[in-house]
């Protein structure tokens, strides 16, 4: 059977056991997906990175990648929205990472331009999402890998390019 992923969601008792309450799964299957790459939770949001979710016509290999966003609704996880950069092409390798705080998402695509890499950043209201910026580094450079870490915390963001040069 083909690999395609999942996420798992577990929920803790009084006493702090934990018991795995769901798995999740994508709405759209292809081999090799890479859905649950990244995972995300704030409140009554899941959101789980598919860095290889193919939504164009392509011939073969991993499409753009896409963020499902899953909410929970009387004690279980449903499928409300799938994320997709405005300008994905295939192998950008959109949702391998992401950070999410209850109100903003950033979901890193570090494969974008040669590997020089972007984050999305995405707010949400009533249920709809926008994408709001696409951010990359200033100092652009070929395999740098920008937004293949991140770290959100209210005003500010924080992304990691393992492969940039020394510079200053």
């Amino acid at each position: 059977e083909p690999s395609v992923g999942a996420a798992y969601v577990f929920s803790a008792d009084a006493g702090g056991t934990w018991t795995q309450v769901q798995r999740l799964a994508s709405g759209n299957p292809h081999h090799w997906d890479q859905f649950g790459i990244a995972v995300g939770l704030g409140g009554d949001t899941i959101m789980v990175g598919v860095s290889q979710e193919t939504w164009v016509d392509q011939a073969s290999g991993p499409g753009p990648g896409a963020v499902r966003v899953f909410a929970r609704d009387a004690g279980t996880w449903s499928e409300t929205a799938v994320l997709h950069a405005d300008d994905g092409v295939d192998g950008d390798y959109f949702g391998e990472m992401l950070a999410f705080d209850g109100q903003t998402l950033v979901v890193g695509a570090p494969a974008v331009s040669n590997y020089q890499g972007a984050a999305y950043v995405y707010t949400v209201s009533r249920g709809d999402w926008t994408q709001r910026q696409k951010l990359v580094a200033t100092e652009a450079e070929d395999s740098a890998f920008f937004a293949r870490s991140i770290a959100l915390s209210g005003e500010r963001l924080v992304l990691g390019a393992p492969g940039a040069s020394a510079g200053e």
